[in-house]
C-alpha cells in the first residue's frame, strides 16, 4: 500500500521528465491496461464497440500526460 501518495507522484513526474515513453511503449502501457481490465472483468471485450468512446477518452488523457521527445 502507498503511504506517501505525494512522493509517489513526485518520483513518477522525475522518471517521466528523465525519460519520455517513446510511441511503442505507449501502445504497450495502453495493452496492458486493457488486458488488466478485460482480466478484472472492467469491461467485457466482446462489447468493446461499446466502450469505443471511453477508450478514445483514455488514449487522449494517457497521450496528454506523455511528453513526446524533441527531434
Amino acid at each position: 500500500m502507498i503511504t506517501n501518495p505525494d512522493t509517489v507522484a513526485r518520483f513518477e513526474r522525475l522518471m517521466q521528465q528523465a525519460k519520455p515513453m517513446t510511441l511503442a511503449e505507449r501502445f504497450a502501457l495502453l495493452e496492458g491496461m486493457y488486458e488488466l481490465a478485460a482480466h478484472l472483468d472492467g469491461f467485457r471485450p466482446a462489447k468493446r464497440d461499446e466502450h469505443l468512446g471511453d477508450t478514445i477518452q483514455l488514449v487522449r488523457n494517457l497521450h496528454s500526460l506523455v511528453q513526446t521527445p524533441s527531434r
